[in-house]
């Protein structure tokens, strides 16, 4: 959960790559820029916290007041699809939606259809609470187990140091 997002299955013996969106920080940080002219992560993430997606995003709500099946009225049909009188705290939570939503949506597909149950969570994105929230609230949906282990966003460079000692020993 970085710049895009990229899905592996990891074992002690070895690491598949099964897929990838390019979806991600990079996403939101350039939306943010191109919508409401604000590139830096934090600053994005403090405006979502103070934002509302209802006012820009269509909701099951909308359609159905009470929710319908396991789908509660806040849950999204459809992102920027009903844009209102808005500020920029509720396009900042659009963005961070939408981003959210479409990593959570690609990593609990793919871990269903390798039949993994237990999901880690690395990268920059993990340090954001809107797009973490939207993608464990998804991960939840499908019966998925998460965990964000402490320094998830070194996670990367850990790994690529750990290749290189490998090959070097």
């Amino acid at each position: 959960m970085g710049t895009g997002t990229a899905i592996t299955h990891a074992t002690p013996e070895n690491v598949i790559h099964l897929g990838r969106t390019g979806v991600g920080g990079g996403t939101l940080i350039g939306l943010g820029k191109l919508i409401i002219g604000e590139t830096d992560p934090q600053k994005l993430e403090q405006l979502a916290l103070k934002g509302d997606n209802t006012n820009i995003d269509l909701t099951v709500g909308d359609l159905y007041p009470k929710g319908i099946g396991n789908l509660s009225p806040r849950t999204t049909v459809s992102n920027f699809a009903k844009i209102r009188k808005h500020t920029k705290e509720d396009v900042s939570l659009s963005i961070h939606n939408l981003v959210g939503q479409t990593m959570g949506i690609v990593i609990s597909l793919t871990a269903k259809l390798a039949n993994i149950e237990d999901v880690v969570l690395v990268g920059t994105c993990t340090k954001n609470k809107c797009v973490l929230n939207v993608v464990r609230l998804i991960l939840e949906m499908r019966k998925l187990k998460s965990v964000v282990p402490e320094k998830a966003e070194f996670a990367t460079a850990y790994g690529a140091l750990l290749v290189e000692e490998k090959i070097r020993s």
